[in-house]
């Protein structure tokens, strides 16, 4: 699966029409996305936190890149806030490349699509199967906001791994 929590494809707790409108009453959630990569490509990992620092979601994948972690970061994020608080919320993340190809749908990366990538690349697919089904109904589903944290001005953003040299 694609999301640790219940993928909002297929649960039955996913907002229908009817059931959007109670949602819309909730508080606004903001979700920290980071990921990182011990070398670029290997192994990659992501994760999101709320305000508060409270972990919502990770993963780990054993081959990939910073820039294909911090999209699934995204997409993890924008699919935590439709599925637990109506879309509600924003996501915030340090990578533009990233947000770029979230808001294009696509990704533009240069590592093949192999056995050792198999694993990742399954997870980008149904992230942009799950973001193309998303922006058909958002007139009305509006997707969460995804928003560039400027790491010069706020400092590091609250999710950072802290791997830096």
């Amino acid at each position: 699966m694609f999301w640790r929590f219940q993928s909002p494809l297929t649960s039955p707790l996913s907002p229908g029409r009817g059931e959007f409108c109670k949602l819309k009453g909730r508080k606004k959630m903001t979700i920290y996305v980071d990921a990182g990569c011990s070398g670029n490509p290997g192994p990659t990992y992501y994760r999101g936190l709320n305000r508060n620092g409270i972990l919502l979601f990770d993963r780990e994948f054993s081959f990939g890149t910073n820039n294909i972690g911090e999209f699934l970061a995204i997409c993890t994020g924008v699919a935590y806030l439709i599925e637990r608080n109506g879309g509600n919320g924003s996501v915030w993340s340090d990578s533009k490349v990233a947000i770029t190809w979230f808001n294009n749908g696509r990704i533009k990366t240069t590592i093949e699509r192999n056995e050792k990538s198999r694993e990742i690349f399954l997870c980008v697919d149904k992230a942009i199967l799950y973001l193309m089904s998303k922006r058909r109904y958002s007139k009305f589903h509006p997707l969460p906001e995804v928003q560039w944290w400027n790491t010069k001005e706020k400092g590091e953003i609250p999710a950072d791994y802290g791997l830096k040299n």
